[in-house]
């Protein structure tokens, strides 16, 4: 009977075991997740005025706890014009950052920043001594619309007002110098599947509160398709309108592409990845000094 009695609870405690086993594991808080960095080597084609070559770097860091996370996402590049008089070399450059806190599975705190330094697409002229400065930083709420089987793949509709800078020195001249309280509407999509391939997409609409006759519209699309385990081939396109031009010559919508390969550090230290960098960023230079 003692056997019996034994065997009887040793399956009631399977039974029990495999129901808590088969129940699906909630939602929030989310699963942490290890730190992913990617990072890319560009060539660019830009439709924006006269500039006829790019080269530059991408980086791409996401980083998830079970209750917050981050994203962010920059490149650098070098731009060569030769119709250019005084300075036929022009660095640019553009980071976002993106940081959630997470108050249930739906509904979300962020902190959204953004800084583009002569950055063609949001450029107001790319010519010689010319520089244009774009810096953002705003708050608000965000409202999960989906999320996929990671919490790298999501789409949110987010709404916040923050603080807007610009700076434009045009033709040896400052044309603008000025800081605007703007809103933000943006749908961030992240980790769409359309085949292997994945797609991150953004739809931004921005508001100058200050003055209503002045918005941006922002499109960014960025295509991964995996070739290896860590190499994928990238494609990104931009699409920009904006009603507010320092120069009325410039198109309202302006157009960025650039296609490249992407190489996964998901694994690795930050030390290799510097040390990667590094001698990426050597062989760059020695082919520019040596194609002189």
């Amino acid at each position: 009977m003692k056997e019996e009695k034994k065997a009887e609870l040793f399956f009631s405690q399977s039974q029990t075991l495999t129901a808590e086993a088969a129940q699906p594991s909630p939602a929030f808080p989310f699963q942490e997740t290890p730190s992913q960095l990617k990072f890319s080597v560009a060539g660019n084609i830009s439709s924006f005025r006269d500039t006829t070559e790019f080269l530059g770097t991408n980086i791409d860091y996401a980083k998830q706890w079970i209750q917050k996370d981050i994203f962010v996402d920059g490149n650098i590049y070098f731009g060569y014009d030769s119709s250019r008089a005084v300075n036929n070399y022009r660095p640019g450059g553009l980071m976002t950052a993106l940081y959630h806190r997470h108050f249930n599975e739906d509904w979300n705190f962020f902190v959204d920043f953004f800084s583009s330094v002569n950055e063609d697409l949001y450029s107001s002229r790319n010519d010689d001594e010319d520089l244009t400065i774009i810096t953002h930083v705003w708050l608000g709420a965000g409202l999960n619309l989906w999320r996929g089987e990671s919490n790298r793949e999501l789409l949110d509709f987010q709404l916040g007002v923050g603080l807007r800078y610009e700076y434009d020195y045009v033709n040896f001249e400052q044309r603008r110098n000025e800081t605007n309280p703007t809103l933000g509407i943006i749908f961030l999509g992240r980790g769409f599947s359309v085949g292997k391939a994945k797609i991150n997409q953004t739809f931004a609409f921005l508001l100058a509160l200050d003055e209503l006759n002045n918005f941006i519209f922002n499109s960014n699309t960025k295509l991964s398709y995996p070739i290896t385990e860590r190499w994928s081939f990238v494609s990104r396109l931009f699409l920009r309108h904006r009603s507010d031009k320092i120069l009325e010559e410039n198109p309202s919508l302006n157009v960025f592409f650039s296609t490249g390969l992407e190489y996964d550090f998901e694994q690795l230290s930050v030390i290799s990845y510097l040390v990667y960098l590094f001698k990426i960023l050597s062989e760059i230079r020695v082919y520019d000094l040596s194609s002189c």
